[in-house]
């Protein structure tokens, strides 16, 4: 992804956002844009903002410097960062990036729902994403590839630690199910 420009897929809240970001929250009521129009969005640092299955916060809306709308129809949220990775994409026009993007988004979309949800998680990635883009902007091939494999690792440790939590719930729900059944005889 161009540097500078980050997308955000759990609840957003202000503190976790770089300061003075240039925040464009992607809203079915915000300003339609050509895909011209949308690359010059590309000059100038920005974070965009995806909503959830509820929409956005108003509060993150009211803030927002643009509220744009890729669609007039209503978007999964990830069908969404797929429109706006390929307008990313077709704004930087680097075939590489869109190979990059698509493969992103294939395993993105696999995994479900995001390790942000772990407390803390959305500025320890931060931190994290941070320190590899620094470690590339030195040239430091070595510590950039290191940092980028704990990041990876860390995400994996609380993907598997959400898995075995969800089938811990479930088991309880099944449980729970049977005596119910069990009770009512």
């Amino acid at each position: 992804m161009p540097k500078g420009y980050e997308v955000e897929r759990s609840a957003v809240k202000r503190l976790a956002l770089p300061k003075n970001a240039h925040v464009i929250a992607l809203d079915e009521r915000g300003k339609d844009l050509t895909t011209k129009q949308f690359a010059g969005l590309l000059q100038r640092e920005a974070v965009f903002v995806i909503g959830g299955p509820d929409g956005l916060d108003e509060k993150i809306k009211n803030e927002a410097a643009l509220l744009l709308r890729l669609s007039s129809l209503t978007l999964p949220h990830a069908l969404a960062q797929v429109v706006l990775l390929e307008q990313i994409y077709r704004a930087a026009h680097n075939r590489f990036l869109l190979k990059s993007l698509q493969d992103l988004h294939d395993s993105v979309v696999l995994l479900g729902r995001t390790t942000f949800a772990a407390p803390g998680r959305i500025a320890e990635a931060l931190g994290e994403h941070q320190a590899i883009v620094a470690a590339i902007a030195r040239r430091d091939e070595t510590e950039a590839e290191e940092l980028a494999r704990r990041h990876v690792r860390r995400g994996y440790e609380l993907r598997l630690s959400a898995m075995a939590e969800a089938a811990r719930a479930g088991s309880q729900h099944r449980i729970d199910s049977r005596k119910e059944l069990s009770d009512k005889k």
